[in-house]
């Protein structure tokens, strides 16, 4: 989860700079400074400094006193320059690089959309406006393998887009894009599915408001 957040943090930084028109380091810069950035982290952690100085990083193994091998830990760095080289090199980040300003829409926006006076939060990893009038959304894994089932929670993504831009469902692309195996899968999702979703999460709520009562 450390490595995944440094990932997402580092992704969510050249994406943000694209989007202002500012050029991205050269992945070597990248990855350099990121390690440096867990190395400081990692000794911070180990020494507890958590416990006096809030907002530092604090790794449930030095928290609880787990042991982790050395080459556990090296694994978790490897993993996350592994990530990056994928992405930097990928076909994604080159649509990306090469997307007109005014065609971006969300990196990581910490947003909400309502369904029957409820309010959902939504955090999309990235949005974009496409030349034939739809969205693309992306979201960001950093697990080995694909997720074998992510429809429900794109699908809510495929909400937030109604509600945010006006969009029909068929004209959102929702693409799963998995750093390791930098490799990225593609969903659509049509109205039975957008009303599968609102039936699961209204269940859902309707079960968490019971026990409050």
């Amino acid at each position: 989860m450390w490595a995944g957040a440094k990932v997402h943090d580092c992704i969510k930084h050249s994406l943000t700079n694209l989007r202002r028109g500012i050029s991205v380091l050269d992945v070597d810069q990248i990855i350099d400074i990121t390690l440096n950035q867990m190395r400081g982290e990692f000794r911070s952690s180990r020494e507890k400094r958590y416990h006096t100085h809030q907002k530092t990083c604090a790794l449930f193994e030095h928290e609880y006193e787990t042991a982790v091998s050395d080459d556990d830990w090296k694994q978790t760095a490897d993993n996350m320059e592994q990530c990056l080289r994928n992405f930097y090199s990928s076909e994604t980040f080159a649509t990306l690089r090469d997307l007109p300003r005014r065609m971006w829409l969300e990196v990581e926006n910490f947003s909400s959309f309502n369904m029957n006076n409820t309010k959902l939060w939504a955090v999309l990893d990235c949005s974009f406006r496409t030349e034939d009038g739809g969205i693309t959304i992306i979201d960001w894994k950093t697990g080995r393998s694909m997720s074998e089932d992510v429809s429900m929670q794109l699908s809510c993504y495929a909400m937030y887009a109604m509600e945010k831009w006006g969009i029909d469902p068929e004209k959102v692309k929702l693409i799963e894009y998995n750093f390791m195996a930098n490799q990225g899968v593609e969903f659509t999702v049509g109205a039975s599915g957008i009303e599968n979703t609102k039936t699961f999460i209204a269940v859902s709520i309707a079960d968490m408001q019971s026990l409050l009562g």
